[in-house]
């Protein structure tokens, strides 16, 4: 058998191409297909020139994260624009439908649907140079191998990784070359069949154990090999660090395409739902954490209770950011005509995710203000009224 050379990786990004991107986008809810176009930053398969297109804003001084990859990095898109919108980042992305981060020739073959993706790779890198971003995020499909029809053999496999493994270090390299920004790789995630839309619309309920697969299925050799050569490559360089997702997804044994409230992770065989990859911006943060320096991400989550004549104010923990030691910092000023009857300001700080406050009149309302802090900034500061908090 021939090996696994320009040959298999033009029949992969032919079958992304027919089942992919494009297809996926028309067929799926509004509220999924964000997770693979913003604001017209993901580019289609006949792109042929990047160009830079911010997804969340800000002023200048704010460090910039760059995306960039395939429509397996657009899938991140929610979770970082989250990530940014709470720590006071800017977010740009650089995406293209099959076009693998990894420097792989995809010109060579009479049926390639995506010729363009070599010029569009260049042309995107220039752009990560013009931009100069704090950090890099860089995913890709793992699946741009022919999907073992006759090109199965241990050496096809092997040549495929040695492939792989010199496109990401090329890539890699031109990346870090500009500036020496930070760098997060992450994993492909899980990946399940084509027919798992199917599968959730008829197996209401069930369909976490119906439709989903063993660990072994969802993440199968592949995956684990291309992993490993992105672990290598990526492990000597500075400021990198690696994500991976999986266990968002996968017990030790079984990989499940839905939450245990019932709710999709996938809109489609391979790509998050909108919601899910939202849900990830922790996980996220803490990655970006390690190259990018960024104030806590904003409170939320806050709660109020009267108790003994005293307000109790209490918030989910905020996401530290790139430095440790994290404190609060609340006010509570009288809201109105309050300060006239009785009602004095209280101010508390601290590490813990709660103020008590002194006694207050029954009924008075207060304008809250939470910020977390820590040596690298302060948060956005929650504000709320406690009229409106339970």
């Amino acid at each position: 058998m021939r090996p696994v050379g320009l040959g298999v990786l033009v029949g992969a990004l032919l079958l992304v191409a027919l089942s992919g991107l494009p297809t996926a986008i028309a067929g799926v809810p509004s509220d999924d297909g964000r997770v693979l176009q913003a604001a017209g930053c993901h580019e289609g398969v006949e792109a042929t020139e990047a160009r830079e297109c911010l997804v969340v804003g800000g002023k200048r001084s704010r460090p910039l994260v760059m995306l960039f990859g395939d429509s397996h990095a657009a899938q991140l898109r929610p979770a970082l624009e989250e990530v940014a919108t709470r720590h006071q980042l800017r977010l740009a992305q650089l995406t293209k439908s099959g076009c693998p981060v990894a420097v792989v020739d995809s010109l060579g073959g009479r049926v390639d649907p995506h010729p363009d993706c070599t010029s569009w790779r260049k042309s995107a890198l220039a752009v990560i140079r013009r931009m100069n971003p704090d950090t890099v995020v860089v995913a890709s499909s793992y699946h741009y191998q022919d999907l073992q029809s006759g090109e199965g053999s241990a050496a096809s496999v092997a040549d495929y990784f040695k492939t792989w493994r010199s496109g990401f270090r090329k890539t890699l390299g031109s990346v870090t070359a500009a500036g020496r920004p930070g760098v997060v790789v992450v994993r492909d995630p899980p990946r399940f069949g084509n027919d798992l839309a199917a599968c959730l619309a008829e197996k209401p309920g069930k369909s976490g154990v119906s439709c989903g697969l063993s660990r072994s299925e969802a993440v199968n050799d592949t995956n684990r090999g291309v992993w490993s050569v992105e672990t290598a490559v990526s492990r000597g360089m500075a400021k990198t660090v690696r994500l991976d997702l999986t266990d968002e997804v996968c017990t030790s044994s079984f990989c499940s395409p839905v939450d245990v409230r019932g709710l999709p992770r996938y809109f489609d065989g391979n790509h998050f739902a909108g919601d899910f990859s939202v849900s990830l911006w922790p996980s996220v943060s803490g990655a970006l954490a390690k190259v990018v320096r960024m104030p806590p991400s904003k409170v939320d989550g806050l709660t109020a209770q009267r108790s003994r004549g005293r307000l109790l104010l209490k918030w989910r923990k905020a996401m530290p950011g790139s430095a440790k030691n994290l404190s609060y910092r609340t006010t509570l000023t009288p809201q109105r005509g309050w300060r006239s009857k009785g009602a004095k300001s209280y101010a508390c700080s601290g590490r813990k995710a709660r103020c008590r406050t002194g006694r207050v009149p029954a009924n008075a309302v207060y304008k809250v203000s939470v910020v977390a802090v820590t040596a690298a900034g302060a948060s956005i500061p929650l504000k709320a009224s406690t009229r409106k908090l339970k």
